[in-house]
């Protein structure tokens, strides 16, 4: 639940152009997060040139060497973080 509510949040404060009745059901559901845990399913419109902006942006990532042998002692595994990136801009819906 806290990542769905920070995700919520920062989904809330971010320039994406989600609509106002989707800006509502963002702003009750934080408000109701602490009085209930029951999952409440919500629909959430945003604009398909914002999601296209976003794959393009991940598709325009310009990656670093990867540090050999390091695992996850230096932060998240590039390869990780790429098969990530991969998945978002092509499975993610």
């Amino acid at each position: 639940m806290p990542y769905l509510l920070l995700f919520l949040t920062n989904l809330y404060k971010c320039n994406l152009a989600v609509d106002h009745a989707a800006k509502d059901q963002i702003r009750e559901f934080m408000h109701n997060t602490g009085k209930t845990t029951m999952i409440k399913k919500f629909n959430l419109h945003i604009a398909q040139s914002e999601l296209d902006n976003l794959k393009e942006r991940i598709r325009k990532v310009r990656w670093p060497d990867e540090i050999e042998n390091s695992n996850w002692q230096f932060g998240t595994s590039l390869s990780y973080l790429k098969e990530l990136s991969i998945y978002w801009e092509q499975n993610f819906d």
